[in-house]
């Protein structure tokens, strides 16, 4: 067999030299009493694919764009037999992948006439180092020889959060990088809270403002999409709000609606790291109250950086689609009230609820506003809360905020068993009026339900109204 050619792109200067490759074909022999027929099809060694276009195909050090649209590339591809001549006599179908990335189903499959055929196919969420693999597509009925073939590398910028959490083909839909690896190795990402099974980190580098030098304490805003959940299944020993994550890797997935990095790999530069206690400095002189204005900071360029929260609109809240920009976000809802009635539907003490009476309670309880079914506060420290009729919950207040929403209510006796009036727990509305509750957004999908959870991280974050 002829030896295998390599790949490699050289780069003198702006003069960039191409070289093809060749694969050798695969025969696969069946253990069994007759073995398959292999078509040989003249012998077919492989493919040498070539790249037309783009002329530039980009470099370790000088990538191209990460391809959130498609990158149209244009390819050779010719059929080679064992001697490494031009096979004429292939007259069929080869397929097309791109590793990683995507192409187009109806760009995957490529005819090539007397051993030569060319392709121009869309390359779509490719990133770092990549090829196309061509693979002979043999007749129905018939067994492929395994002919395959490379392309010369092209390479391609690593994808920012925004990339792994916008699908700009459905905006509703699974993250475009989702089941794959992915490097975050641009842009400027902030640790802005931490729980008990991961952080969450936003990208500020699109919302920074083109500063002047000085330590003078900056604001920086959000924008849409830029935040991510990275679940390490234990509490994130090492890593504080404030921090700044040089690099961060991991796997794209999806779980209960939210875009998370799994077994993530990450380096931490920690600068200008700001504990649970304000800093006076950073507040807002005109409005020394402002809840989350001084949560954390870092720097940048020798400038002193503050996230700070998105204020999510009653009409952004309440949309499913709209809301889920702002998924993992550091988010602001500004009013609202607490629960004012606490439900105890476990009524046989199980810890599930379970039966069609602690069914019915629960049922009831949650198309309350006003409601928190106990099981969620004991299980999870979570309670209910509503702003323009539009219901959301807060979670690890009390771990997190120090906060006891049970506290100014009475038990209440109520009829063991009774959906409509269980035992629990009764509140007034004294103490229970939001002016603003400050933390990490995260959306939970359960099958079309979709529920909106607020995890402050400081005492400043649950502000009550006077």
């Amino acid at each position: 067999m002829k030896p295998v050619t390599d790949a490699r792109w050289s780069h003198r200067g702006h003069r960039v030299v191409q070289h093809v490759v060749l694969v050798g074909s695969l025969v696969l022999l069946a253990a069994c009493a007759e073995d398959p027929v292999v078509p040989d099809r003249g012998a077919l060694s492989g493919f040498e694919v070539r790249l037309v276009a783009p002329v530039e195909p980009g470099s370790p050090a000088f990538p191209l764009p990460f391809t959130t649209m498609p990158l149209e590339v244009e390819l050779d591809i010719i059929a080679r037999d064992r001697r490494g001549e031009r096979m004429r006599g292939f007259d069929g179908e080869v397929r097309l992948t791109s590793v990683p990335g995507r192409i187009a189903e109806a760009e995957r499959t490529v005819r090539l006439v007397e051993g030569r055929g060319s392709a121009r196919v869309g390359l779509q969420y490719t990133y770092g180092d990549t090829r196309i693999w061509v693979q002979e597509q043999a007749p129905e009925g018939e067994m492929s020889s395994f002919g395959l073939g490379i392309s010369p590398p092209l390479f391609f910028a690593e994808p920012r959060v925004r990339n792994v959490r916008f699908n700009p083909d459905n905006p509703a839909g699974l993250s475009p990088l989702f089941g794959r690896e992915a490097r975050i190795g641009e842009g400027i990402l902030m640790v802005t809270n931490v729980v008990a099974n991961g952080f969450y980190a936003t990208d500020v580098g699109d919302a920074l403002p083109d500063w002047s030098t000085g330590r003078e304490p900056r604001g920086v805003g959000q924008e849409p999409w830029t935040s991510l959940f990275v679940f390490t299944f234990n509490f994130p020993d090492g890593i504080t709000i404030g921090d700044r994550l040089c690099s961060l890797a991991g796997g794209v997935a999806e779980f209960q609606g939210q875009t998370q990095l799994t077994f993530p790999n990450y380096i931490i530069q920690g600068v200008g790291r700001v504990g649970e206690v304000p800093d006076e400095a950073f507040l807002d002189p005109a409005d020394p109250g402002a809840p989350g204005a001084c949560a954390y900071r870092t720097e940048v360029d020798g400038s002193l950086v503050q996230v700070l929260p998105h204020v999510l609109d009653e009409a952004t809240l309440g949309d499913n689609t709209l809301v889920r920009a702002w998924d993992s976000a550091l988010v602001r809802i500004e009013g609202g009230v607490l629960s004012t009635r606490f439900d105890d539907c476990d009524f046989d003490g199980s810890g599930q609820i379970e039966g069609a009476d602690e069914r019915a309670c629960r049922s009831r309880c949650q198309r309350d506003l006003t409601c928190t079914e106990m099981s969620s506060l004991r299980q999870f420290d979570q309670f209910s809360a509503s702003v323009g009729g539009i219901a959301f919950e807060v979670a690890d207040a009390t771990r997190a905020a120090g906060y006891d929403p049970l506290a100014g209510c009475a038990p209440h006796a109520g009829v063991e068993g009774d959906p409509d009036d269980p035992p629990g727990y009764r509140c007034g509305d004294a103490g229970r009026q939001l002016r603003s509750v400050t933390g990490s957004l995260r959306l939970v999908d359960l099958g079309g339900v979709v529920l909106r959870v607020v995890i402050p991280r400081f005492e400043t974050d649950l502000v009550f109204a006077p």
